[in-house]
């Protein structure tokens, strides 16, 4: 089971919620949050962590081989359209989708990219959607920009 919820975490593109990962393996959210922690202690003192994040996990590393990701080019790049919005969103931590749309253009696209690597949630309420940033975005950017 450990090793099954460790490809899992390593091979989806976006983080998983425990009850997702039970899903696709035909178990139980338990025995999955189980094999969650002790994939934490197996990663202790190696290059590799499982991050979490508003309830979903993913296999990540740790901030002092960033820099490696990036020579390798496995962290996203972004446009400086892109990055202005995100700028945006960082700012602000919560921004209206249609504050977005006025302000740039190829929004869909961004926030697919976004939601692809875990930095955006979206959430409606009412008639307005609304555009969250993630743990994983501030730690993100807290990253590159300490590099």
């Amino acid at each position: 089971m450990i090793n099954e919820v460790e490809a899992v975490l390593f091979l989806s593109p976006r983080p998983m919620t425990p009850s997702e990962i039970a899903e696709l393996l035909n178990t139980s959210e338990e025995d999955v949050l189980r094999a969650i922690e002790e994939l934490k202690r197996r990663y202790e003192g190696t290059a590799l962590t499982v991050e979490e994040f508003l309830g979903a996990y993913r296999l990540g590393i740790r901030e002092e081989y960033v820099s490696l990701a990036k020579k390798l080019g496995l962290l996203p790049e972004f446009t400086r359209g892109e990055l202005r919005a995100i700028a945006l969103i960082m700012k602000k931590g919560e921004v209206k989708l249609s504050e977005l749309r006025k302000r740039f253009s190829h929004v869909n696209e961004l926030l697919e990219k976004l939601r692809r690597y875990g930095f955006v949630v979206t959430r409606k309420k009412g008639r307005t959607v609304f555009v969250r940033k993630t743990k994983v975005m501030d730690s993100y950017f807290r990253l590159i920009e300490g590099t």
